[in-house]
C-alpha cells in the first residue's frame, strides 16, 4: 500500500485533553516517518478565541488531516477541523495505536455528533 502522507503537509487534529499524552507523541512520531512536514496544535493558542479565529487559515496550508483519539471522541475543535478538511476535499485519516505497538492509518468515513452540550466529547468518529 502506498504511504497516503508521503509529500503532504499532515496536521494533527487531537483533542486537547491528549496534548500532553505518550498516545500524540506516539502518533507524531509515526506521522513523521511517514512525512517530514507535521503540525500539531498542542502549544500554537493561548485561548480557544484564538484557535476560533485563526484555524481557517493554518488548516489551508496542510494537504491532509489525521485524527488522534483514545476513545474515538472528539470535541468540537477537532470536528469544526475535519468539517473544514471534510468541505475541501482533503484527505482525513485516524490514526490507530494497538497495544502491540503496532501503528494505523485509517481513512476517515464520517464524524456523528453524539452530543452537541458535551464539547469534550463532542462526535464520534467512522472510520
Amino acid at each position: 500500500m502506498a504511504n497516503p502522507l508521503q509529500n503532504k503537509i499532515v496536521y494533527i487534529g487531537v483533542p486537547k485533553r491528549l496534548f500532553d499524552s505518550d498516545l500524540l507523541d506516539n502518533a507524531y512520531r509515526y506521522i513523521q516517518l511517514q512525512t517530514d512536514d507535521v503540525i500539531s496544535p498542542q502549544g500554537m493558542f493561548a485561548s480557544n478565541e484564538q484557535w476560533l479565529k485563526a484555524f481557517p487559515d493554518y488548516l489551508m496550508t496542510c494537504d491532509a488531516m489525521v485524527i488522534v483519539t483514545d476513545n474515538g471522541y472528539v470535541g468540537r475543535g477537532v470536528y469544526l477541523e475535519w468539517q473544514h478538511f471534510k468541505d475541501t476535499k482533503r484527505p482525513i485519516f485516524l490514526f490507530n495505536e494497538r497495544a502491540t505497538k503496532v501503528y494505523q492509518l485509517h481513512e476517515v468515513k464520517s464524524l456523528t455528533i453524539s452530543d452537541e452540550g458535551d464539547w469534550t466529547y463532542y462526535a464520534i468518529v467512522h472510520y
